[in-house]
């Protein structure tokens, strides 16, 4: 399984244990599922959602790259990755 699979089966398995279904092919996390979903530093819980919609599929390569890029400096600067 390549490495965004295993992320997403990973992020799936979490979001299951907290009683949450989950299907990558088709997000329908609410916002409330995504608040459940929580990063953790320094004694502190945070929640990162990230909701794009554009009106075709033309651009999705480049909204996926964005979500990656904010999703890794948001991590990085919480815990120091």
């Amino acid at each position: 399984m390549d490495t965004a699979g295993g992320m997403l089966q990973t992020y799936g398995d979490n979001v299951s244990s907290l009683g949450i279904g989950y299907d990558p092919e088709e997000n329908l996390l609410t916002p409330q599922d995504m608040a459940l979903v929580l990063l953790e530093s320094g004694g502190r819980s945070y929640a990162v959602v990230i909701y794009t919609w554009g009106p075709d599929d033309a651009d999705s390569d480049a909204r996926i790259d964005l979500i990656h890029q904010l999703t890794q400096e948001i991590t990085g600067a919480l815990f120091g990755l």
